[in-house]
């Protein structure tokens, strides 16, 4: 059996800047196109770094948490991104439309 060390392809570009603070992932979150740019990850991220992506955006945009009006707002878009993209079938699904949708 061989071993695919990242089997949703290679990065092509830089990684997302690091977020440090609320107010950048507020702007993130709202600002993000598609689910991947919600959560500030890569297309090709392994299931293990959207979990993490996906955490540490909602502990930042948490409502009790972030005191932001817009942080409820930009904190349902991080757990729809999430709901997309954490199971494998989900995701396939939503990486086939993005497919269809840039062939177009």
């Amino acid at each position: 059996m061989q071993l695919v060390e990242k089997p949703y392809g290679v990065p092509t570009e830089d990684p997302p800047p690091k977020i440090k603070n609320g107010e950048e992932a507020v702007e993130v979150a709202i600002k993000g196109r598609l689910h991947y740019d919600v959560l500030n990850c890569h297309r090709t991220a392994t299931p293990t770094e959207i979990k993490a992506c996906y955490r540490r955006m909602a502990l930042m945009l948490h409502p009790d948490k972030n005191p932001d009006e817009q942080a409820a707002v930009a904190f349902k878009r991080v757990s729809d991104a999430w709901e997309a993209l954490s199971s494998p079938l989900a995701r396939a699904e939503y990486d086939a439309g993005l497919d269809n949708a840039f062939e177009e």
